[in-house]
């Protein structure tokens, strides 16, 4: 597959049909890009205890594998519910995000978080790398995967959009689904391919949900092997 949308040119991998993005921001692109926020969602202040109760169904999955008291980096920690619930558990938490705004909301409310975009940070005594709706902003996932493996991180929490959902499938039949528009976004992932990229890199998936936050969303989480 091969496709032009918007500016964006895709293609696809003939031998592990991965979906991906020929082209990638350079980094003073992206410093414009991420200045200010997209989306009110990734943002810390409205709707804080709805957004609790969603983030505790994740924590309670995380918990099965790593109980409280670990170690846990929310990567595009957005809103902040991850961080601030996760930390109501027990667990010593932390978010990183590209965008200040998010950062400070935090930090006001006596959380820590960091400006920044994760794939620099030094992973090692960590625990729980959470990525909600980051893997496909990244020019190379499956190095940045590595690198959680090699600082020995015992588990990580995923969600990204699934294009084999009904969803992603009907928006496609009228011309309708916008993650082909999605100037941040750089792969297009299938269940499939993500649990394959998680394997190739060392963690295995225990656990598959959806996700109400954006369209054809899944949730993956996979532990360290």
């Amino acid at each position: 597959m091969e496709g032009k949308t918007a500016g964006i040119n895709w293609a696809q991998c003939q031998a592990c049909e991965h979906v991906f993005t020929t082209h990638f921001w350079e980094k003073a692109d992206l410093d414009k890009i991420f200045t200010e926020l997209h989306d009110p969602k990734q943002g810390v202040g409205g709707l804080m205890d709805v957004q609790r109760v969603d983030a505790m169904r994740i924590v309670h999955k995380v918990a099965e594998r790593v109980p409280p008291r670990a170690q846990w980096v929310d990567v595009g920690s957005g809103n902040g519910a991850l961080v601030f619930t996760s930390s109501e558990y027990g667990y010593d938490s932390t978010g990183i995000d590209t965008r200040i705004e998010p950062v400070s909301g935090l930090n006001k409310l006596g959380y820590t978080a960091y400006q920044g975009n994760g794939v620099e940070w030094n992973y090692q005594g960590v625990d729980i790398v959470s990525l909600g709706d980051v893997l496909e902003h990244l020019a190379f996932p499956k190095e940045f995967l590595e690198l959680l493996h090699k600082d020995g991180v015992k588990l990580v929490y995923i969600s990204c959009p699934n294009m084999d959902t009904a969803t992603w499938k009907a928006t496609g039949l009228n011309d309708q689904n916008g993650y082909w528009n999605e100037k941040e976004h750089h792969h297009n992932f299938t269940r499939k391919r993500l649990y394959a990229l998680l394997r190739e890199v060392g963690f295995e998936p225990y656990w598959y949900d959806t996700s109400l936050k954006y369209m054809s969303n899944m949730e993956v989480y996979a532990y360290r092997t």
